[in-house]
C-alpha cells in the first residue's frame, strides 16, 4: 500500500502540470507587481519636487520657534498656557 503524496508539483490542474501552473501563477504574480509599481512610478514622476530640504537653517528655526518653543500658542492666552505646560 502506498502512501498518496501531498506535494502539489506532481498532481496535475486541469491537465496543467502543476509545476507549470505554480510558475505561471508566480510570473502572473510578478507581472501584477511590476504594473502596480510601475504606475505609482508613473505618479512621484509627475509630482511637483519637494522642497523639504531647501533654506534648511530657516526650517530648523522655525522647527525651534513654533515646534519647540510653542510661539503661537498664547494667542488663547488659558488653553496656550496649559499646551505649553504639558
Amino acid at each position: 500500500m502506498t502512501i498518496p503524496t501531498l506535494d502539489p508539483a506532481t498532481h496535475t490542474y486541469l491537465g496543467i502540470p502543476g509545476v507549470v501552473l505554480g510558475w505561471l501563477i508566480f510570473l502572473v504574480g510578478l507581472g501584477l507587481f511590476g504594473w502596480i509599481i510601475y504606475r505609482r512610478w508613473r505618479l512621484l514622476r509627475a509630482a511637483a519636487p519637494d522642497p523639504r530640504f531647501f533654506h534648511i537653517l530657516k526650517r530648523i528655526g522655525q522647527l525651534i520657534t513654533y515646534g519647540i518653543l510653542q510661539r503661537r500658542q498664547p494667542r488663547y492666552l488659558t488653553a496656550g498656557i496649559i499646551h505649553i505646560m504639558i
